[in-house]
């Protein structure tokens, strides 16, 4: 029996291996957009489906980690889960 799968696991990944922390990316995103200003708490939310995602912010974290927008569906799935092995 396979263990549950961690919400954004593919986004996770790459975030880990590049080092980016949720800190740097609500940096980024406040610096850009001060009148929407988000705290870590809020981005961690989104990572666990405690929050939607806005379209808006996916396609800021795209190109925040230098990912091509025709990778949307697979660093942010329908409902935070996808199978990992269909991207490895």
């Amino acid at each position: 029996m396979k263990g549950k799968q961690r919400k954004f696991e593919q986004l996770r990944r790459l975030m880990a291996t590049m080092g980016v922390t949720y800190a740097d990316i609500c940096d980024a995103w406040n610096a850009e957009h001060p009148q929407q200003y988000k705290y870590t708490s809020y981005f961690s939310d989104l990572m666990c489906g405690k929050k939607d995602w806005k379209l808006s912010m996916c396609y800021f974290v795209l190109d925040f980690l230098e990912i091509p927008h025709t990778m949307l569906n697979v660093y942010f799935p329908k409902g935070g889960e996808s199978d990992a092995a269909d991207y490895q």
